[in-house]
């Protein structure tokens, strides 16, 4: 296409389709297909981009991927130069820059707004889509730690896998939620608190604001924790019903389920309840 490999002079074994494919390019080993793909590479080695606009701000980022409209297309002030970047899917990667490394984003708008984050894994359309500082994140699902966002640089060290898992995650860390809905909390109060586990589909559903340290195993264990803290339950329903109630242990297929808002209660057996449900 017109303006492809316009530069090179020195560089062997590239391909260029598309106009001002490689317009840049001076090294080997590149290949970009389509409208200004790669378009601002310099010195960059090992890259492939292929859709419109593919990897177009890249400059001297080396054995990156770029597929689909618009991945990894970064922006026309700090461009990218952090290698081992991978994004495939339309918007995935839009404005990776800078210094950002080793960020694998798999499906439209995955990582759409990561900037100069870094060793991101999110695979999911959507997945990611609002972190633009965080770094360490694994993400895995449709919307997966979707509204994600630290004010600086930040190694969030949260893993969500499933759909809508974590999705109103907005400065916690060190969390882990696996299972459709786990840990998706609410797009009014998102949730900043820490340390919070949930495994199971809708367990830690509604976690919010700074609830943390919960650890909720089982489906729809501890779906009405709110802003509830150290709470602590195993089985399908246990906990069910806390809301606000910190330390508090249930064991088992709806263990404690009449607690609310109390605290420090430990109950262990199926469908055993506590004296009172806002009683410690």
């Amino acid at each position: 296409g017109y303006g492809s490999l316009y530069t090179n002079a020195e560089g062997t074994a590239n391909v260029a389709v598309g106009y001002n494919a490689l317009d840049a390019n001076t090294v080997s080993n590149n290949t970009a297909v389509g409208y200004d793909s790669l378009g601002s590479n310099t010195t960059g080695t090992g890259n492939t981009a292929v859709g419109k606009d593919a990897g177009e701000f890249a400059t001297t980022a080396d054995a990156s991927t770029f597929i689909g409209f618009q991945a990894g297309q970064g922006i026309t002030g700090v461009k990218l130069t952090g290698n081992d970047n991978t994004a495939v899917g339309a918007s995935a990667g839009l404005v990776l820059q800078g210094a950002a490394i080793r960020n694998t984003l798999v499906g439209s708008s995955a990582g759409a707004s990561l900037t100069t984050g870094s060793k991101n894994d999110a695979v999911g359309v959507g997945a990611l889509a609002a972190d633009d500082l965080g770094s360490r994140s694994v993400a895995i699902g449709d919307s997966a730690l979707g509204t994600q966002n630290y004010a600086s640089a930040t190694d969030s060290y949260n893993t969500a896998v499933g759909n809508n898992a974590g999705l109103y995650v907005l400065t916690a860390t060190g969390s882990t939620f696996i299972g459709g809905l786990a840990g998706q909390g609410i797009s009014g109060t998102k949730l900043t608190g820490v340390n919070n586990t949930a495994v199971g589909a809708s367990a830690g559903l509604l976690l919010q604001g700074t609830a943390s340290g919960n650890a909720l195993f089982g489906a729809l264990a501890g779906d009405a924790i709110t802003t509830g803290a150290r709470n602590t339950a195993i089985g399908t329903s246990a906990l069910t019903l806390v809301n606000t109630g910190v330390n508090n242990v249930g064991l088992g297929e709806g263990a404690g389920y009449n607690i609310t808002s109390g605290d420090s209660n430990i109950i262990i057996g199926k469908d055993i309840t506590a004296a009172s449900a806002t009683a410690d």
